[in-house]
């Protein structure tokens, strides 16, 4: 009876390690890509303040797409979702797609329109406002006063 089980044991110790490696290999592809969205959303923030608005779109539609990819890669690995890397790439891209809006002046993207979740979409609000602040302070130095006040007008309406 016990010898039976033994052939069954490997075959299912085959699965385990055949979905474990494939779990793994996600997870690493998943690093890589919320680094990518991290780094362009970065850049594109470095973009927005020097006044470099299309290229900040352009790292922006990278970021979305990785997260796309993201989103399509862990729909067989859920729990990789809650390791927090994954959060930290939205929030980021949040932030970059909220500042470049209120620098150049467009509304204000909803969380639905960049496909991120009310958490990362709130935690990028709430970074948007350190990129305002740094905003204002560029046009302070550049002597750009005018600029200031519809910055500081824009802030008490929004933020």
């Amino acid at each position: 009876m016990g010898n039976k089980a033994i052939p069954n044991l490997d075959s299912i110790a085959q699965e385990i390690r055949d979905s474990l490696s494939a779990t793994d290999a996600a997870r690493e592809t998943m690093l890589r890509l919320c680094r990518e969205v991290i780094r362009s959303s970065s850049e594109a923030i470095r973009s927005v303040h020097r006044q470099e608005y299309e290229a900040a779109q352009a790292l922006l539609a990278r970021a979305a797409s990785h997260l796309e990819e993201i989103g399509l890669l862990l729909k067989d690995h859920t729990a990789l979702l809650n390791t927090g890397f994954v959060h930290d790439a939205q929030k980021e891209f949040a932030e970059g797609s909220i500042t470049l809006a209120l620098v150049s002046g467009q509304p204000i993207p909803h969380p639905q329109d960049l496909q991120v979740p009310p958490a990362a979409y709130l935690n990028g609000l709430g970074e948007a406002v350190g990129e305002m602040r740094r905003h204002l302070l560029d046009n302070l130095r550049r002597g750009q006063m005018e600029t200031c006040e519809q910055t500081l007008s824009q802030m008490d309406g929004y933020l």
